[in-house]
Order: C-alpha cells, then structure tokens, then sequence
C-alpha cells in the first residue's frame, strides 16, 4: 500500500499485490574420467517453477541446454564447467549459477624393457618403464600368454620351457586409466651336447683327427691338454705323447644358447720305445709257437725306426733286419741255415719319437732249441 499527505492534510492510498518468487540453486555433480572418456555432469539444481531453462558453458561459451551434459575432454589436467539454472515465471526468469573444476586424468603410457630372446634357465627380467602425465598412482598387472603371473612393478621369472610366449603389462590408475603392453618372448632350448670322436694315431707323430656333430648352425669351442682350443668343428694335426687326455666341446646354438660339455679322450697305441723295455735274451725255435723268434714290432710295440745286427762269437754279421723286414729273427740265418745253439751278440740301434733321437742297445741272445 502507498498512502500520499499533502502539507493541508489530505492524503490518498493505493494497494497493489507484489509476487516474489524463489530463486532456483543451481548445483550438479560429475564423476572424474580419463582423458578421451566422456564426463558426466549431472544437474542437481533446485527449482521452484514448473517451467526451468538450462545452459551449460565451458570456456565461457554455451555447449548445452540439456538438463544434463556430457563431454569427452583430450586434454588432462584441470578444467572448469558453468550450470546456469533458471526459474521461468510469467512475468520474471529467476537464475543462478554455479561453476564446479573438475581434473581430466591422463592415461598411462605403458612400456617395458628386457632381453626377449632367451635360452631355457636363464633369468626373465623385464622393467617397467611406464609412465602417467597426472603423476596418479599405478598399478600394474603382468601376463603371460594372457595368465595373470605378478602385480609387482618389474617382472622376474625363469625361463623353463622353450617356446614363444606373449608377455603384457596393463597399468591401471585408480580413475580407472588404462593401458596395455605387448611383447614376445622367444624362449631356446639348451641344444644336446655335440657328439665328439677321435682317431687313433698308431705311432707318435701321427695325425690325429678329432671330429664333432652338432645340431644345425651351431657353433663350436674345444679345449685340451697343452691349451689347446679350436673352433672347427673337424681339426687333424700331429699328435704326440704329452697331448693325449681328455679334449672337451660345447656348441652354441643359432639363438645363442649354450650345450654341456662333452668330452672324448685320446691316446696313441704304440707310445713306447725301445729304451723303454728291458730285451729277451732267450729265443727257442723249436715250432711250438711259444717263444719261437725275436719279433721286435709285435713284442715291443713300438714305431721305433730300428736296425737290429746279430753276430756269432767270432764277430761274424749272421742276421740283420730293419722295421721295414717281413721276416723276424727265428735262430735262422739270413743266408736260411739253421745257427747252431749257443750265445749270440745283438747290436739294435733305432730312432725314438717325432723328434727320431738315436738310441742304441746291445747284449746277448741265446738260442736254445
């Protein structure tokens, strides 16, 4: 009501209704998401009119007049969205406005690092080089072959079984931000043990061969006495008495992985001299196959060159042979008769080793017949 006085005292009124209406309260909620996922804004404004506008802005332009908004942000980090909720009455629009920041969080970038050829046995360690822009805390699931195997940050393992496996690490931040890392891993088998052989020299100073087989494309290390090595897979030298003993081999594979060791060991079969044995000084010719002739290759064994001279008491040459001779000292003379018992003088000189140092024995042989 408006009462008017003039200075005399009259006075008039008038009466008009006033409306007031309520303000709305505008409000809303979001879930925070990653980056390329949609936000949800959800209004949760309270209006008093039956008739509500709505308009949503972000970076100060309007995006939606939606009750609820929705938007997928590729940028992380903080941002910023304004609801403007409006009461619609017939004679007045009633607003208010309310701006919430909101946090886009990244999504991590997965990645490792490891030797993804390995040989069975050998240790699995792959680290883990991930990393998320918005700093959330990760965690971190690792798989083989799609089995769930660690959640811890590095992977370690054994390799067991030969084979190609498929390795993935997912690292996940607590908003739900994921990603995935996929490698293969070749897994060799150790290969078998190369099968190793050797000849047999008959004499020192002989070529030897030692021999190998392996599995294709591999390789091959061998060593033994004297330090000796080699990487043929067939090598053939001169062979003397202080080489023999046990040579040793392994191979590696085309993939790099490395057999056991296998061994062969070596010999010469007529390793002796004649200064190495005391000489028979008895022959008894008498056909009964014991003892029957002086048979230097066959009794001693050896590949001394040699020349062996007999004589008779009186110094007289009766029989003479060398390593080259088919026919041994049997009581008989080189000219074919018979020798009459008795003591005979034996002179043997011969060349001993690779080297061929001269040596000489000497004495006497009985026939008895």
């Amino acid at each position: 009501t408006l009462v008017t006085t003039t200075q005399n005292g009259c006075s008039d009124s008038l009466t008009q209704q006033l409306i007031v209406y309520p303000k709305p309260i505008a409000s809303f909620t979001f879930v925070e998401k990653c980056i390329d996922v949609a936000v949800p804004f959800t209004n949760s404004s309270t209006v008093f009119s039956n008739q509500n506008s709505y308009q949503w802005l972000y970076n100060s332009n309007v995006v939606s007049t939606s009750s609820n908004y929705s938007n997928v942000f590729s940028t992380s980090g903080n941002n910023s969205i304004t609801l403007i909720s409006s009461d619609v009455y017939p004679t007045i629009t009633c607003s208010d406005t309310v701006t919430n920041t909101f946090f886009v969080h990244d999504v991590p970038l997965t990645q490792f690092s490891g030797d993804t050829t390995l040989c069975a046995g050998d240790n699995i360690l792959f680290t883990n080089g991930t990393t998320v822009q918005t700093n959330e805390t990760i965690n971190y699931s690792w798989y083989v072959n799609a089995n769930q195997v660690a959640t811890t940050t590095n992977f370690q393992s054994t390799a067991i079984q030969a084979g190609i496996y498929q390795v993935a690490l997912t690292a996940t931040t607590p908003f739900g931000c994921s990603d995935i890392s996929n490698q293969n891993l070749y897994i060799y088998a150790i290969p078998a043990p190369p099968v190793l052989s050797a000849t047999t020299p008959n004499c020192i100073a002989d070529d030897i061969t030692l021999s190998a087989s392996a599995e294709p494309a591999s390789s091959i290390v061998w060593s033994g006495p004297l330090n000796y090595n080699s990487i043929n897979f067939t090598n053939t030298f001169p062979f003397y008495v202080n080489q023999m003993g046990t040579y040793s081999a392994f191979i590696t594979s085309q993939y790099g992985c490395i057999s056991p060791i296998n061994n062969v060991n070596t010999t010469i079969t007529n390793i002796y001299s004649f200064g190495d044995f005391e000489f028979p000084n008895v022959i008894t010719p008498n056909n009964d196959q014991i003892n029957d002739e002086l048979n230097l290759i066959d009794y001693f064994r050896t590949c001394d060159d040699y020349t062996i001279s007999i004589f008779n008491r009186w110094g007289n040459l009766v029989f003479e042979q060398n390593q080259d001779a088919t026919v041994s000292f049997n009581g008989t003379a080189q000219s074919g008769e018979n020798l009459p018992e008795g003591v005979y003088y034996y002179k043997l000189v011969f060349f001993s080793g690779g080297d061929l140092k001269e040596g000489t024995k000497s004495g006497f042989i009985h026939i008895v017949r």
